[in-house]
């Protein structure tokens, strides 16, 4: 799963559309637009907002925790090859 794709997944979750999040977090909707669509990447600062707005963790945000995360980054190929090695 993409950051895009994360951070579609927790917005959606949230209940809050691209305009209504982009005006929390003081940005334009097309800023996130991008951010959606992995056409641009933020920086430090930006995650933060961005998962401060979501409630949820910068590492969750990122798929490095998997608390709620839907399927971070690698997790089913990792079991796998875990699954694989036993």
């Amino acid at each position: 799963m993409t950051f895009g794709e994360r951070l579609t997944y927790f917005r959606n979750q949230s209940g809050m559309t691209q305009k209504s999040f982009a005006e929390l977090i003081g940005i334009t909707p097309t800023r996130l637009n991008y951010y959606e669509k992995d056409k641009r990447q933020p920086d430090v600062d930006m995650i933060r907002r961005l998962s401060d707005g979501l409630g949820i963790t910068a590492d969750e945000l990122l798929g490095l925790e998997t608390k709620n995360s839907p399927d971070p980054e690698g997790t089913e190929e990792r079991e796998r090859e875990i699954d694989n090695l036993e």
